[in-house]
């Protein structure tokens, strides 16, 4: 599933709220694990910082509904592995 927010609707918290609603979706259907890319078509250009602030700052709050919902306690052990692991690879690849 995908989601975008148009050009000129941005920096108006809407990819935020369908974020929360496509996690609140997904957690109801038993989905096991999100993976989110930032891309843009216009041109092939590559996401500014603000864009990629606001990537990672929606991840975030995702993340925090999450732990407060306790949902990843729910997964299978092999899918919380595999999350962590993830999640390394990206510090690793940030630091």
């Amino acid at each position: 599933m995908g989601i975008a927010v148009l050009f000129g609707w941005r920096g108006r918290s809407i990819g935020t709220t369908l974020l929360k609603a496509l996690v609140d979706r997904a957690r109801a259907q038993g989905c096991s694990g999100l993976s989110l890319t930032l891309r843009l078509s216009k041109g092939g250009l590559t996401a500014t910082a603000k864009q990629r602030n606001a990537a990672r700052r929606n991840v975030k709050k995702a993340a925090a509904a999450a732990r407060r919902k306790q949902t990843l306690k729910h997964l299978p052990k092999a899918t919380r592995r595999a999350l962590g692991k993830e999640g390394a690879k990206a510090r690793r690849r940030a630091a």
